[in-house]
This record gives structure tokens, sequence and C-alpha cells, in this order.
């Protein structure tokens, strides 16, 4: 505090960057050597000893307080570690500082981020094989204008990874194709299934389902859409059920029908030979088509908990309620609640309630008579109908095993007790199984002959079986001779 009646005021200092901030220059005069400091401005010296004047002003009565702030020094040990779309910089924190300020540019815009009182902060989303600039600084939030001095340096992501995608199908490679590290895949078309039990094609997945010989319960691993990012070189598999071997479409009456896996599509009446189905996809409604043409299949997927979801191989997405303004039905890859239903099937007249869950509010799917098409409102529009092909899904394949040939070549030579039996090697397979009379079928590895003993003398009666055993693609057992 400098008082009115004062005389001139020296103040000795030392400090590299410090500045001074007088909180008025109004009634006092204060300099240093020749420099006449203005209020609220920032002034740096070099590192020598400094002598600072303050003299009150003529016909000044008054006290009038002095505050020197030391500048606030930038962090230090500033480096940067960079992938293809990230980078993280660190840095060692100052003690006196209470934010941080990164702001980094390729050559366009500078965009800063304020980091809070970290070490250490990651940016996202950056281009790969780019070269960016960067500044930090250090602030005291505490303190006005007390920024540090801006750290500058360089960072260079580097080039995106390109991973190998191999489709299999069928237990064999279908296609393969490249995706740049960050991107989602591109599906392939829809494979046809080695299997004429298990046609339907349900999708591509992250893990093998059964084969024809030993179908799973269900499909295998998560289902690969059009938004999958894969994290490296990945195999999915294409994934067929049974669920269409029957071709005719029988109406959906209640609940306990809905299978997820199964085969379904949507109708404006209870009967196939009257009334409209669902087709393909408009910009943002179905078309509907006549049952003579053929209806789109929508493969049913969730449970009456979660909501259910209608996935089109087709389309390669998930029907869902697309707008709270606008009455529209459209096909999303990425599955958020707007393409989960809830499905009620009335009991009279069969008609069903489909209603998405999520925030849209046009969210009951009705067909539109007069416009001759399937989408969502909030209300009113006609009823629709769910109708399932052939029976639920029992099975799910993701490959056909090759039949074995049956032994062949049987012989036998009798021993006092028994006797040894031998055939012929069997292509492909990799070890076989016997037996005696109406035992267990026993493996006895590779060999192709098998030693009875244990037999009471006299002309005892034997029968004795054998089978190929084979390993993918080969099926588990051939038939027995």
């Amino acid at each position: 505090m400098v008082a009115a009646d004062a005389p001139n005021l020296t103040l000795t200092y030392s400090a590299a960057d410090d500045y001074l901030l007088p909180t008025s220059t109004d009634n006092i005069t204060v300099k240093v050597g020749n420099t006449t400091l203005t209020a609220n401005d920032d002034y740096t010296f070099d590192s020598e000893t400094r002598e600072l004047l303050i003299r009150p002003n003529n016909g000044f009565t008054g006290d009038v307080d002095i505050t020197i702030y030391g500048k606030l020094q930038p962090p230090t040990n500033v480096s940067a570690t960079a992938e293809s779309t990230t980078a993280t910089i660190t840095w060692t924190k100052n003690p006196k500082a209470t934010d941080y300020i990164i702001s980094y540019t390729a050559g366009g815009d500078i965009i800063p981020i304020k980091t809070g009182n970290v070490d250490t902060y990651p940016i996202e989303g950056l281009t790969p094989n780019t070269e960016y600039a960067y500044t930090i600084k250090a602030i005291d939030g505490n303190t006005p204008k007390t920024n540090s001095a801006e750290v500058d340096a360089h960072f260079t992501t580097i080039a995106a990874a390109t991973y190998t995608i191999t489709w299999n199908a069928n237990g064999i490679t279908y296609t393969t194709t490249q995706v740049t590290e960050g991107n989602a895949v591109v599906l392939p078309a829809v494979p046809t299934s080695c299997s004429d039990t298990y046609s339907h094609f349900v999708g591509w997945f992250t893990d093998a389902a059964g084969s024809d010989d030993s179908p799973s319960n269900t499909p295998q691993g998560t289902r690969v859409t059009a938004e999958t990012v894969p994290a490296g070189n990945a195999t999915y598999y294409a994934v067929f059920s049974d669920a269409s071997g029957d071709a005719e479409w029988t109406l959906v009456t209640s609940t306990a029908e809905l299978v997820a896996g199964g085969t379904y599509t949507i109708a404006s009446s209870s009967t196939t030979k009257s009334g409209k189905a669902l087709g393909t996809q408009n910009t943002n409604n179905r078309a509907a088509v006549a049952w003579g043409t053929t209806p789109t299949e929508l493969t049913l997927g969730g449970d009456d908990t979660n909501g259910w979801t209608f996935y089109d191989a087709t389309e390669k997405g998930y029907l869902y309620a697309a707008s709270s303004s606008d009455n529209y039905l459209r096909t999303q890859t990425n599955l958020d609640d707007n393409g989960k239903w809830t499905i009620a099937i009335a009991v009279s007249g069969s008609d069903a309630t489909i209603k998405a869950k999520g925030t849209n509010t046009r969210n009951l799917l009705k067909y539109n008579f007069n416009s001759n098409l399937f989408s969502c409102y909030a209300s009113g529009q006609s009823a629709v109908y769910l109708f399932r092909k052939g029976g639920a899904a029992t099975g799910y394949i993701s490959s056909c095993c090759t039949p074995l040939e049956t032994p062949t070549g049987m012989r036998n030579t009798q021993t006092h007790d028994g006797g040894v039996i031998s055939w012929n090697a069997v292509a492909n397979a990799s070890e076989y199984e016997v037996k005696i009379d109406d035992g267990e079928w026993t493996n006895i590895g590779s060999s192709t002959s098998y030693t009875i003993t244990g037999k009471e003398a006299g002309g005892t009666l034997v029968t004795w079986q054998v089978r190929a055993v084979g390993t993918a693609p080969y099926c588990d057992m051939s038939d027995p001779c």
C-alpha cells in the first residue's frame, strides 16, 4: 500500500519473466527505469535486479494498493506420442497452475482444448500420416492475467493400418476384403448355403455356428453389420438356419410364435391371398408389394424383454422408426432403441401392434392404404400383420461336412478265442470305431484292424461293425458297415 503523503518508494526485485500489475495508476506513477507502467498491462523484464519507482501524483490524498504477480512458468518436459488417429500429450506440471490449454492444427483451424489440472491428455479424431503443430500453456485460475508463455512443438500421426477381413461361408473362404483402420467393413453379397435344409441366410457373425451334421442352437458370437469396425485382421462367418425350409407363410396369431432367428415379414391383411406385403426400402418408407412378388424377408432378433429387431439382409440393416416429425420407416446399420420394437398380437383378428422403443415419437409401424406403403406414424393408418415363413429356426450352421465313405473290404481271421478283423482304409478318415455284438462303439485310433478276444472256442458267432471318423470339413462319422 502506498500512502498519499509517502515519498517516492523504491522496491528492488529480481525475477525473469515476471510482470507487474498495478491495480490502478490514476493516483500514482509506477516506473521501471524510464518505462512507465500502465494498469493491467503485462511487462516482461530480464533477469537483472530492477528498481520499481512508485510516486503519488500531485493532489492525491488517499492510499493505493499495488499488486505484483510473478508470471506463471510454462510446463516443462512436453512430449507427444502419436498413433494413426490419436496423440497423447504429456508434460511436467507447474505446481502453481490450475489448468492447461492445448491448441493444435494441421494447417487449418486451430483447435483449443482446456485439459484441467492434469499432466497428460489424449487428442482423438486425427488424420493418419499428418503433421500437427501444437502449443501448451499453463493457467492460474486463481490470479488474473497469469497465463504462462506457450510451448511450441510438433507431432506426426502414423499411417493407418490396413486389415484383411476373411469372409467364411460354408466352411471355406467366400471372399476377402481390405479395410483401413478406424473404418467399418463393407458387407459382401449374400452367399448361398451348402445345405438344402439350412438354407436361410441369417447374417455374418464373429464366430462360426455348427455344421449340418451338428448344428448349433443359436448363432455364435456377435452379428457383423455395416457399422462393425474391426480392431485388426478378422474372420467373419456366414450363418444359415432352417427357418425357411418351408416356403409357406403362416399368420402369427400369438407372441409365443416369435422366435429369434426366424424369418418373418409384415403385411396389410391377415391372409396371403389378399392385401400387400412388405417390399423394398424407399428413401423414407417401405414399398408394399403383392404376395405374388417375393416379400422382404426379415430375420427376427432380440426378445420380448429388450425389444425385438427386424434385420433385412438385403439392405444390410435393421428397420427403425426414424423421426418424431415425419412418417419415416428406414433401415439403420447401427442398432439403437428406435430399431427395437415391442410386439403385441390381438386375440381377435391377430393384427399386430409393432411399436419402436426409442425416443422418436412416430413409432407405430402401420400400412398406409392411400399411398400403398409401410411406414411409422404417431396414430391412425391401417393395421399390420406378421407372417412367419415355415417353422422357427431349430438349428444354425456355418459349414457343411463332406460325408466319409463307408468302410469296405471287411475280412477276418479266426483265433482260438476270437479273431482279427480288418478293412480297407477310408479316404480322409482320421480314426475308426468298432462295435462288437450289441456293445458300445470303441474308438481304436487310425488302425484298420482290430483283435477280438475273450470269446468261447467252438464256433461262437460274433457280429461286428466299423465306421470311419473324420474331422472338419468331413463329417464326424460315416455310415457303419
